[in-house]
């Protein structure tokens, strides 16, 4: 089953691993956690029942498996960001904002499964790996963060104040722009797409960047 599966290969599946996650983010994202059955998943994938059971354990196992490979993919692009050697406070700031939007924007079915946690019957062990994912990342935050912090480059909070200060907004303004109305406004242009995921871009950098500058 998927849960003893190393992290590259969970973000990088090959053959009938890959096209059953393929299926089900599909499925997920057009009819819902909750409505979408088994027979769906098949019928999407064109594997056989036994072999999407045998992969993930169920449909629940299976949602789980993609929102921990989505959760890896999106952090995988927020470490690039504290990597980059020209990484300073305001740079990786404002990069943090921008892509976070910019992968939205880019997998807006991976990035609704994330927004919609709460509807997957996660098992324990998979929320344990998502808990150590999730710790990861912040300690990799934590050693950039700290120094900078001692050194007046950025203005020092504590978590979670500082997740909610610095990703907040963005993170608000994907969940109406990519909520269940496939897009907010629901009559007005995409929000995460042309000159309005440029316009967010910029104004929320700006508006992090404001809030943690010291």
């Amino acid at each position: 089953m998927w849960l003893r599966w190393g992290d590259e290969t969970l973000v990088r599946p090959s053959g009938s691993v890959r096209r059953a996650m393929e299926a089900g983010l599909r499925v997920f994202d057009q009819m819902g956690y909750e409505t979408a059955t088994i027979e769906d998943l098949r019928l999407q994938s064109e594997m056989s029942v036994g072999s999407i059971y045998h992969h993930f354990g169920d449909k629940a196992g299976l949602a789980t498996a993609l929102y921990v490979q989505s959760l890896l993919g999106y952090q995988e692009r927020l470490r690039a960001v504290l990597a980059s050697p020209h990484g300073n406070a305001e740079t990786v700031v404002r990069g943090f904002v921008v892509e976070h939007l910019r992968w939205a924007a880019r997998e807006p079915a991976r990035a609704r499964l994330l927004l919609q946690r709460r509807e997957i019957e996660v098992a324990p062990l998979a929320q344990a790996r998502i808990d150590a994912t999730n710790r990861a990342l912040f300690g990799v935050i934590d050693r950039w963060y700290g120094p900078r912090a001692e050194r007046c480059e950025i203005r020092l909070l504590a978590q979670p104040l500082l997740h909610a200060v610095w990703m907040g907004p963005a993170q608000e303004y994907c969940r109406l722009a990519l909520g269940p109305s496939r897009g907010w406004p629901p009559d007005g242009p995409d929000p995460l797409a042309g000159d309005e995921l440029a316009t967010a871009e910029r104004d929320l950098a700006d508006t992090a960047w404001a809030a943690l500058r010291p």
